[in-house]
């Protein structure tokens, strides 16, 4: 029996941007009602940066707008759609009247209970969206893991980072150093990445990302950082003095192989928390013009542990 070719589905990004984008931006009745992008200017990091403004009813009127980077135009953009419509999402629910929300218990498949509303934004939590709920659950719970504290390390990249090593090279002025800080190896699962970008000491612009791919974290980090100093250049934010980096370093080679896959992604999270003693819930913050532009929108949270990001090793 002659063996069939795999079947290859191309994933037409620009499609999707129009589409998503059509779905949520209106200047008068949208979920979005402005979007923009920041001019790179020269001698500084060269990616598309958008900036995206939520709609002001029912979000507060004071909220920053959702700025996100990409090497390409339609990758910035869908960021920062994603981006928005979380926020937008968050102040929708944070609207509400009632003082306990029902809750996904996630170290007890298939339990819900009763827990405040106020714990939704007063510990360790984290939003994220996706067309697909079960990927926005993975991704909320790595962005809640990217809060925690713990050591760090310094990362030297070498033959398994190359491919970071040339967008650095191509995209990063040469008088702007990066570093890629890493949480060090502990029970928590997947990779935790910091990108700093530092210029005469300062520092310009800084993102983490937990991934359990080690360059996606780290290429993500980088998006955040860049899109970071972007914003804070054009807000006139101002540069504050860049933290000493840490004196140890790991190579890339010597951390473990990367873990992609979505169930076990998941489920090593979940296994984590629960082996800590943590508790841990999701609450769908979908509303329903979000429902109709076909996203989800979780929110994760978790009880005794801190969110604090840890110290550098030194």
């Amino acid at each position: 029996m002659t063996s069939q070719p795999a079947i290859t589905v191309h994933f037409d990004r620009d499609e999707l941007v129009r589409t998503m984008q059509h779905a949520v931006h209106s200047p008068l009745s949208g979920l979005v009602r402005t979007i923009g992008w920041y001019p790179a200017g020269l001698g500084r990091p060269r990616f598309h940066v958008d900036h995206i403004a939520v709609a002001t009813d029912p979000v507060t009127t004071d909220a920053p707008p959702a700025t996100a980077g990409g090497l390409f135009p339609s990758e910035s953009r869908i960021r920062a759609l994603g981006l928005a419509i979380e926020r937008y999402s968050e102040h929708s629910f944070a609207d509400g009247q009632d003082e306990l929300v029902l809750a996904d218990d996630l170290l007890n498949a298939g339990a819900s209970r009763s827990i405040p509303r106020q714990l939704l934004w007063t510990g360790p939590a984290a939003t994220a969206s996706h067309i697909v709920a079960a990927k926005a659950l993975l991704l909320a719970l790595r962005r809640l893991v990217a809060q925690l504290p713990g050591e760090r390390v310094l990362l030297a990249l070498d033959e398994r980072t190359r491919v970071i090593e040339r967008v650095v090279q191509q995209r990063i002025p040469a008088d702007t150093q990066v570093e890629f800080i890493l949480a060090a190896p502990g029970p928590l699962p997947a990779f935790t990445a910091t990108c700093r970008l530092v210029s005469r000491g300062r520092l310009l612009g800084e993102g983490t990302v937990n991934h359990g791919a080690l360059n996606r974290a780290l290429y993500e980090s980088l998006l955040q950082a860049a899109a970071d100093e972007r914003e804070g250049r054009w807000s006139g934010r101002g540069w504050t003095s860049a933290p000493a980096a840490p004196t140890t370093t790991v190579s890339a080679a010597r951390l473990p192989p990367d873990s992609t896959s979505l169930d076990h992604g998941t489920s090593l999270i979940l296994d984590a928390f629960r082996d800590g003693g943590h508790q841990l819930f999701a609450v769908d913050l979908t509303t329903d013009d979000v429902r109709t532009a076909g996203l989800r929108v979780l929110r994760v949270c978790a009880t005794g542990v801190s969110g604090t990001r840890g110290q550098d090793v030194s």
